[in-house]
């Protein structure tokens, strides 16, 4: 019982990942290629927000998406379609958006990416 306690003050009190924080293990990973890693760690620099995070997020999720990551591929639509850390770029935010549920994709693209956008292209 009291083992269970500690595990979930565990879960409560462990600091949400950051760019200040990155695991050196989860860089190493996304470094060699490992699609998970990368896109993780492009949602923790795409979470962190400002110029510098908005750059490292576009760059590992290119990576990532380049791969078939859906949710990497649904923030590159974000990342283009509002201009952050690139220039808006709308062309290539629809470019990213048909590719999401491409056969490498894992999930449907209805809940990689809002209506919002999907209503804009059609």
């Amino acid at each position: 019982m009291i083992r269970n306690a500690f595990s979930k003050l565990k879960t409560i009190f462990t600091p949400r990942p950051s760019a200040t924080n990155i695991s050196p293990r989860l860089l190493e990973l996304a470094t060699s290629g490992n699609v998970d890693a990368q896109a993780k760690l492009a949602e923790i620099y795409f979470n962190d927000g400002g110029e510098e995070h908005y750059a490292a997020s576009l760059h590992w999720n290119r990576q990532a998406a380049r791969q078939g990551h859906p949710a990497a591929q649904a923030r590159l639509v974000t990342i283009y379609q509002r201009g952050l850390g690139v220039e808006r770029d709308p062309k290539e935010a629809s470019r990213w958006l048909r590719n999401i549920g491409q056969p490498r994709a894992r999930i449907e693209p209805a809940r990689a990416v809002s209506g919002k956008i999907a209503k804009q292209e059609a």
